[in-house]
């Protein structure tokens, strides 16, 4: 288990290396934020949690691609965004329903 801690914090610190690498501006923090998010989710065994950052990655992205003026990637962030969403409501709503 600490191997995978370990591999874990050197994900994060090379997301962090390359974000100092690549400063402009205030703006270059939101997507090492995502990263680091999406990096620190994708390691859950929780896949609901996996699904609600995938959500908030979304909208990080969605927000620095209006600030950059990326509008397709604006567009592909808002079809993942919805993908997500929507798999998040039919998961929640099935382990609902096998609840009941």
């Amino acid at each position: 288990m600490i191997y995978f801690l370990y591999v874990l914090v050197i994900f994060i610190s090379l997301l962090i290396g390359a974000g100092v690498y690549t400063w402009e501006n205030v703006s270059s923090l939101l997507p090492m934020v995502a990263m680091i998010t999406w990096t620190v989710a994708s390691w859950q065994d929780n896949t609901k949690w996996m699904r609600v950052a995938e959500i908030l990655i979304c909208i990080v992205w969605i927000v620095y691609d209006i600030f950059v003026g990326a509008y397709a990637g604006c567009l592909m962030e808002f079809i993942i965004l919805s993908s997500a969403t929507i798999g998040l409501f039919r998961h929640d709503r099935k382990k609902k329903e096998e609840a009941i």
